[in-house]
């Protein structure tokens, strides 16, 4: 039984063994569609908006996808949502409907509208840069926890 205990710790301390599946190197084309935030939040600013267009921004950028119009045109399906102050991109195989991989980035506590609108382009930007470590064969880390808000 400590045998047991003792390489379930190994283990949780080895890096991830599992590689990306082949969907994130192969795919050329990418839908994009906004899941959600929970009710009330961040009310101040139009965190929809900013998280999708800075999101279609940085997926512009890289150069590697196209975004389609319609699920039944992409390689992959992103759903993008914001869960616990955390924006969380679910990546779906458009072909099979099989979620693939999911990625949290924190989003910065923040108690100023421009600091709070800052944060969130960077946490749209991380995405964006998990997703491309992933179609290069690389795995994310797990997002860090959120500091105190900043002013």
């Amino acid at each position: 039984f400590a045998l047991l205990i003792s390489s379930m710790n190994l283990s949780a301390q080895s890096p991830n063994p599992f590689p990306p599946p082949s969907q994130f190197a192969t795919a050329k084309t990418v839908f994009l569609a906004w899941a959600g935030a929970p009710p009330g939040s961040n009310a101040w600013i139009p965190t929809t908006q900013l998280v999708i267009t800075d999101v279609q921004k940085a997926l512009l950028t890289t150069g590697r996808y196209t975004q389609v119009g319609k699920p039944a045109d992409a390689d992959l399906s992103l759903r993008l949502s914001i869960e616990g102050g955390l924006i969380r991109l679910a990546i779906f195989d458009t072909k099979t409907g099989a979620l693939l991989w999911t990625i949290d980035e924190g989003i910065e506590g923040a108690n100023r509208k421009e600091t709070a609108i800052k944060n969130l382009n960077d946490a749209a930007v991380r995405i964006v840069s998990d997703l491309e470590a992933l179609a290069s064969g690389t795995t994310v880390a797990a997002p860090q926890p959120t500091t105190a808000p900043t002013k």
